[in-house]
């Protein structure tokens, strides 16, 4: 059974009257999606709607646009804190830079880069997502931009590399207007996570909401 656990800073620990924990009633992804798909996302639909009134529980923002070069974001997890080091007990940031994707793929050196990128620019920090960290997202605010998606490294001066909300933005609602129609009387941003499948895994860390 695959379960979607919030309001836990610490991935080890269940605290009583603020964790909550709900199976997963349905997984949705893409038509044409393919484990080597560029843009890597899916939703999970959960059993229980998450509550509404708790002060451990926030709902982030979808975006309204692909996010600027020069936008400065963070990253969280519960991934390794260095390469080959343990996985993190309580939950990490890092803080990033968007780039514009020409520069990320001469970065990166490869032909073309169709995903968000992003870049720690202080030489003496270098961090970027770790092992562990695919289905953390890149923040500005309240509002995610991107899901971690390819590890590239772990520690170096190389960008990391996201799924990009915005551009999935019209399928998500989709799955979500066509899921709700007739069968959901709760708000449809109580039951659904968005998720990045990386080989046949599941990884999510967070609840989106439709920003109206």
């Amino acid at each position: 059974m695959l379960l979607v656990v919030a309001a836990a800073v610490n991935r080890l620990k269940y605290i009583k009257h603020s964790t909550f924990v709900t199976p997963v009633k349905r997984i949705m992804l893409p038509d044409n999606f393919t484990k080597v798909n560029q843009q890597d996302i899916g939703l999970l639909k959960l059993k229980n709607a998450l509550p509404r009134n708790s002060k451990h529980i926030s709902v982030a923002k979808m975006p309204l646009q692909s996010p600027p070069p020069g936008l400065r974001c963070n990253v969280m997890g519960w991934g390794r804190v260095y390469q080959a080091g343990p996985m993190a007990s309580y939950l990490l940031y890092i803080d990033v830079m968007t780039i514009d994707s020409l520069k990320c793929a001469k970065l990166l050196n490869v032909p073309t880069m169709g995903l968000l990128c992003a870049i720690d620019d202080n030489p003496v920090t270098a961090q970027q997502p770790c092992v562990g960290d695919w289905g953390s997202p890149l923040m500005h605010g309240s509002t995610v931009y991107g899901i971690v998606s390819v590890i590239v490294g772990c520690g170096d001066d190389k960008p990391s590399v996201y799924t990009d909300v915005y551009l999935n933005i019209d399928w998500i609602n989709k799955k979500i207007n066509t899921d709700t129609s007739s069968t959901i009387s709760v708000p449809h941003w109580l039951i659904y996570f968005i998720i990045v499948i990386v080989q046949n895994r599941l990884f999510s860390l967070f609840i989106f909401v439709r920003q109206n």
